[in-house]
């Protein structure tokens, strides 16, 4: 009877230790990207919480990237997609979207990405003006209080604005415009300089 007794109590420690670590792994976000390169004062928010950016430190689900002007940082994913994010920015990572490819979310500033092929789906770029789906591809969003610019240098990208969900697709060498009343394209006029990735 007691060496039952004692079993069933080390099972019940057992159970309680299991269960206590899931709960501790799961409350930590899992990291999305890895810094690169950071240059000037970027800062990592979550919640109340503000942190410098680091190299090598992690980005993790739902963290928000503040950028001043003149400064930018450099996010790497595990398969090789590149994110440069600069020009008074505002970005968020996310892990998934709902069909499961890669999420980021771009209130302000200016993103240059070079996104290596997706086994996911496309990379979701969400702005306040439009969604950009890129598999393959290397582009540029610039996006203000009016409008999204998107720049497309290889591949093709899906650019869907919000308002009215009306879709382009914006090819290598082409640029689309995204604002509260338009959705248009035209030739590239980026890179003008050579400062991309």
């Amino acid at each position: 009877g007691l060496w039952y007794r004692y079993l069933l109590a080390l099972s019940a420690l057992a159970a309680l230790g299991v269960g206590w670590y899931v709960t501790q792994f799961r409350s930590h976000p899992l990291a999305v990207a890895t810094i690169a390169e950071v240059s000037g004062q970027v800062i990592i928010q979550r919640d109340d919480k503000s942190t410098p950016a680091e190299v090598e430190g992690a980005i993790e689900d739902g963290q928000k990237i503040i950028v001043p002007h003149g400064d930018s940082i450099t996010l790497a994913y595990q398969d090789g997609t590149e994110i440069r994010i600069k020009g008074e920015a505002a970005v968020s990572l996310g892990d998934k979207a709902a069909k499961g490819g890669k999420q980021i979310f771009v209130e302000r500033g200016e993103v240059v990405a070079k996104v290596n092929p997706q086994a996911a789906g496309p990379i979701r770029f969400n702005t306040p003006h439009a969604v950009a789906l890129a598999p393959q591809s290397q582009l540029r969003l610039v996006v203000t209080d009016e409008h999204t610019l998107l720049d497309v240098s290889a591949g093709n990208v899906r650019f869907d604005r919000i308002a009215d969900k009306r879709t382009l697709t914006v090819v290598a060498n082409e640029s689309g415009l995204a604002s509260r009343d338009t959705l248009q394209s035209r030739q590239l006029t980026w890179p003008d300089r050579r400062d991309g990735l």
